[in-house]
């Protein structure tokens, strides 16, 4: 992978943080975990009054999550995915989760995604993980920060999200990155789409980020 050279000269240079330059494989392979795809709805128009310009409406996808939650006791975690979405593991990740259809946005198509990868960080903390994933996402073409926030999850645990747009193998893509650190294990809940449908799956992939627990 071209990247992964610069970015392992860029961790190392870093005192004391381990094995930060796998959040750069995570997000590049959730954009080829068997993706689907999936044409999102057309515009929904609204009228507030006749005598009002008619406005377009951006449809959202349903929250509608899995009756069964993905759990693997080997590295105590959990998480449950959208409904539907197709189960895949492997490309050096725990498991993706896709959308069995393709999104459309100019001439490329691309289907949402969200997987989890786990990393051994030893003593690193949160804070010093967070500043080091940084690092490495910049260094993806395009790369824009759209926001960066400390949250709390379902279970009232603390984490961190890192979410931002860049292009992935020419495919303009937003990713949200969840980073939970417990007990010395980094715990990543990626999610992407393709850049003009990020608005529609928000909801959806959020919920499912958000039922992340460590087991």
């Amino acid at each position: 992978m071209v990247f992964k050279s610069k970015l392992k000269k860029l961790i190392a240079s870093q005192r004391g943080v381990v094995g930060v330059v796998e959040i750069l494989v995570i997000v590049v392979v959730l954009g080829g975990l068997g993706f689907a795809g999936y044409k999102v709805m057309q515009n929904q128009k609204s009228k507030k009054s006749t005598s009002e310009v008619t406005k377009q409406e951006e449809p959202k996808a349903a929250v509608k999550l899995s009756a069964k939650a993905y759990e693997n006791k080997d590295l105590g975690l959990t998480f449950t995915p959208p409904e539907g979405w197709v189960e895949s593991q492997g490309g050096g990740v725990v498991v993706g989760f896709t959308n069995p259809q393709k999104d459309k946005q100019g001439d490329v198509e691309l289907a949402a995604g969200i997987n989890i990868a786990v990393e051994q960080v030893g003593k690193i903390g949160l804070d010093e993980y967070i500043v080091a994933a940084e690092k490495v996402l910049a260094t993806f073409t395009d790369y824009k920060q759209v926001s960066k926030k400390s949250i709390t999850l379902s279970d009232q645990t603390p984490a961190f999200v890192l979410e931002s747009t860049f292009k992935q193998d020419n495919y303009p893509v937003h990713g949200r990155q969840v980073v939970v650190v417990q007990g010395g294990v980094a715990y990543i809940l990626s999610a992407v789409t393709l850049s003009e449908k990020w608005t529609y799956y928000q909801p959806l992939l959020e919920a499912s980020q958000n039922t992340f627990k460590s087991l």
